[in-house]
Formats: structure tokens, sequence, C-alpha cells
């Protein structure tokens, strides 16, 4: 697995992961929050990758934040 930016498989944007997809969670495309949609939005862009504003986590120059679920299996 590389850990280059993909289309997440559930809204087709770069830059994060299918279990963090705004849209699957029901949040802004712009700056994350609950409650409203993108075109709706009164704040503007924020990288879901560092909250910083101005820019979308595709073009983030800081790390990638950790994230995913670990599992265990028993067996």
């Amino acid at each position: 697995r590389g850990g280059g930016a993909r289309d997440c498989p559930i809204c087709g944007v770069p830059g994060h992961r299918f279990f963090k997809c705004p849209k699957k969670e029901g949040r802004c495309f712009k700056c994350g929050d609950h409650g409203h949609k993108a075109d709706q939005c009164k704040k503007g862009v924020v990288c879901f990758n560092c909250k910083e504003a101005g820019y979308k986590s595709n073009v983030c120059k800081k790390p990638r934040a950790a994230g995913g679920k670990v599992f265990a299996l028993d067996g």
C-alpha cells in the first residue's frame, strides 16, 4: 500500500480516506462542520488534515495525520 493521495471511493475527492469522508459523515466539504453543505457554508475552506483555513487537504504540505482503526482477530 502506498501513502500517496488517492481519490476517495465515496466522494471522488483526493486527500482523505473513505472512513474519514465528510460526505459519509454528513459534514460540510469546506469547513468540516455538521448541519450544512458546502454550498451553504458561511466559513471558508478548512484542511481536514491540519485543520488550518485556506486550502484543502489534498494540497496540504504538512505530514498526513495518522488515522484509522485497528482490529484484533482472535482465533
